[in-house]
């Protein structure tokens, strides 16, 4: 019976992608293996057409020309009668669509997945990398936001019709415990970028956590310069022994990753930016049917129905004091699990949010 509900899913995920995506073009603004990105994969069906950026350079002058680029191939494949659907919209994506749209009249749909500062307040140079952000978001002719913050921004900017509110979402399908994950005790772990939490860096604040929290191990999964500082900060303080760091590891690999996790963190920094994301990780921790604990900060709050699908915690010492009511209760971490799981099947899986995608655009003239 699972395998034909499998089965089923599956053919229904196809059915709409046929019906709804021929003409529409995809402009990614980043490459396959980062959130943004993901999100997109998840909401289009393969045939619909999609310009990747293969690499996304940290040295300035190639970024220029990778979005150089971007833009040549999106004028060159992109036709007058497809409707653009440009990512993010930093400027690897923003530019390009600026141009087609301006030169061949297609309709253009932002999809505003992050923001660095609140247009209805700030105004960007035109020096600044969001001047481009505020440029699509202005001509384009609807936006699709991920969080209800970003929601109330974009209605003011751009009227209430012309919004749609559709947060990051998760494949339940490959996102499944299948209850066969192999840890050697209670596991707390963390996925992803690993910035700011407060004032602090959110490895100084697991580190902590750590020293104060018994009878744990933390389990890291990410990759960049913040996981180097992270290894030498637990290394100083003597608790390598409880930390198992493992860099970067592809999309389809993450979730046994997740199932060797009793308890599943979203640290987020108190600020504008933290206030606006829509959280995959967040979704597939849920997916997965994990005991959560979060940030009590935007969009979180949604996500986890103001606590009860995860712990929802103030600060530091609330988080500290939340793993440790998880940690002394199995039947409370199997709760909340089932509750996050069921809510990620009711609301976050990509086939509900892509009918609604579809729905969105099919009012488009």
């Amino acid at each position: 019976m699972v395998q034909e509900a499998v089965e089923l899913k599956q053919e229904f995920h196809m059915f709409w992608g046929c019906m709804t995506m021929r003409n529409v073009a995809v402009i990614y603004a980043l490459p396959e293996k980062y959130a943004t990105s993901i999100r997109l994969s998840g909401l289009f069906a393969e045939r619909a057409k999609k310009i990747i950026q293969p690499w996304w350079p940290s040295f300035f002058p190639m970024k220029i020309v990778m979005i150089a680029r971007q833009a040549v191939v999106s004028l060159l494949t992109i036709t007058a009668n497809e409707v653009i659907y440009a990512s993010a919209p930093l400027a690897a994506s923003a530019i390009p669509a600026i141009i087609v749209k301006k030169l061949k009249g297609n309709i253009l749909i932002a999809d505003w997945d992050d923001a660095f500062m609140d247009f209805t307040k700030q105004m960007p140079s035109i020096l600044s990398p969001h001047y481009w952000e505020l440029k699509c978001l202005k001509i384009a002719d609807k936006v699709v936001v991920v969080s209800r913050k970003l929601e109330e921004i974009a209605v003011a900017m751009k009227g209430r019709k012309n919004v749609l509110y559709l947060p990051n979402g998760v494949d339940t399908i490959k996102f499944a415990d299948r209850g066969n994950a192999k840890k050697p005790g209670f596991v707390v772990g963390i996925i992803g970028y690993v910035g700011k939490m407060g004032k602090k860096f959110a490895y100084q604040e697991m580190a902590e956590m750590a020293g104060r929290i018994k009878d744990a191990d933390f389990l890291v999964v990410g990759y960049g310069k913040g996981v180097r500082d992270f290894k030498k900060y637990v290394k100083a303080r003597g608790l390598s022994p409880r930390f198992r760091f493992v860099d970067y590891v592809k999309h389809e690999e993450v979730p046994k990753y997740i199932a060797m996790m009793d308890i599943c963190l979203v640290p987020f920094g108190d600020f504008f930016t933290s206030q606006t994301r829509s959280s995959v990780k967040m979704k597939e921790f849920m997916s997965m049917g994990r005991a959560i604990v979060a940030t009590r900060i935007g969009e979180n709050i949604t996500d986890l129905d103001n606590g009860r699908c995860g712990m929802l915690a103030a600060d530091s010492q609330d988080f500290i004091t939340k793993i440790k009511a998880l940690q002394r209760s199995p039947l409370l971490r199997r709760e909340l699990g089932r509750r996050a799981r069921e809510r990620a099947e009711k609301i976050y899986d990509f086939s509900i949010l892509r009918k609604k995608l579809y729905d969105f655009l099919n009012t488009i003239n």
